[in-house]
């Protein structure tokens, strides 16, 4: 059984999907967003989404460039960042939902001189390309954050890095494509194929879309993505009642991500190739 046609239908209905199908139905294209996650229940946050800090810290997981393809991501992300505080704004302005954008940048901490000196290179990296980075002394971090450790020895200041959170900024987004009359579909996708007017998306409940354009940002467990591309990688992370930070802290083996209402996100592991939800 078919349904409407559409310019553009896209294919997962986590952040990126979001984002993209907003900026296309704002510039006059109608849309449709397929979401696996919302399928049996529509106000479901997608599992990768809702697990994750929400940390806009390209000169962090970027920030040490040794191949073309890192300083690619780097430049991707920190022109990302630039564009967030207008986008964050002008979101909330449109939907009136509050997304928790804070823009008081992030400490990379040391507890030695050889853990300080790979910080003080990636530094060096990240302003060669155009970013703005800092080593400071381990007083001068903790006159940022009084309730470092004093153990620590200096720490890598990022003042343009940022963060926001993942579950606000969802629900913002669906808001506006929702005000802006795009379509939701929740259903899971079983496969995608080319067709003479562009593409057709077949669900699992035997519907099939058709579109001008088809956009495949789903997640790693969709199936619509090769593994080599896109693979799953579990981490568990926290979330506790402190207020004792302002800023994202990240040290080695964990960051700190401090949360509006006092939340405070702790985290994480690193296991590739798992895709379980459940906790160990």
């Amino acid at each position: 059984m078919k349904s409407q046609t559409s310019d553009i239908a896209v294919i997962g209905g986590g952040v990126i999907g979001l984002t993209l199908a907003r900026v296309l139905r704002r510039e006059g294209a109608s849309v449709v967003v397929v979401d696996a996650s919302a399928a049996t229940d529509p106000t479901a946050i997608p599992a990768a989404t809702r697990a994750a800090a929400g940390m806009l810290a390209p000169s962090f997981e970027h920030g040490a460039p040794q191949s073309a393809l890192d300083e690619a991501l780097y430049r991707l992300g920190a022109q990302g960042l630039a564009l967030w505080p207008r986008f964050a704004a002008g979101l909330e302005d449109e939907t009136g939902v509050f997304i928790d954008y804070q823009g008081r940048g992030a400490l990379g901490l040391a507890y030695d001189e050889i853990r300080a000196d790979a910080l003080r290179a990636q530094a060096e990296q990240v302003n060669a390309l155009g970013g703005t980075a800092q080593m400071i002394s381990g007083d001068e971090a903790r006159s940022m954050e009084p309730a470092l450790s004093s153990e620590v020895a200096a720490a890598f200041y990022a003042p343009a890095d940022a963060q926001v959170d993942p579950r606000r900024l969802t629900t913002a987004l669906r808001a506006s494509l929702k005000m802006n009359d795009a379509t939701f579909v929740c259903a899971r996708v079983t496969r995608t194929q080319m067709t003479s007017a562009g593409g057709a998306v077949m669900l699992e409940n035997g519907e099939t879309l058709e579109a001008a354009k088809i956009v495949i940002a789903a997640g790693a467990v969709s199936g619509l993505v090769p593994e080599d591309v896109v693979f799953p990688v579990k981490g568990a992370a926290l979330s506790v009642a402190s207020s004792a930070l302002t800023r994202v802290v990240r040290a080695p083996g964990a960051y700190l991500c401090p949360k509006a209402e006092g939340r405070l996100v702790i985290g994480a592991t690193e296991e590739p190739g798992r895709d379980d939800l459940s906790v160990d």
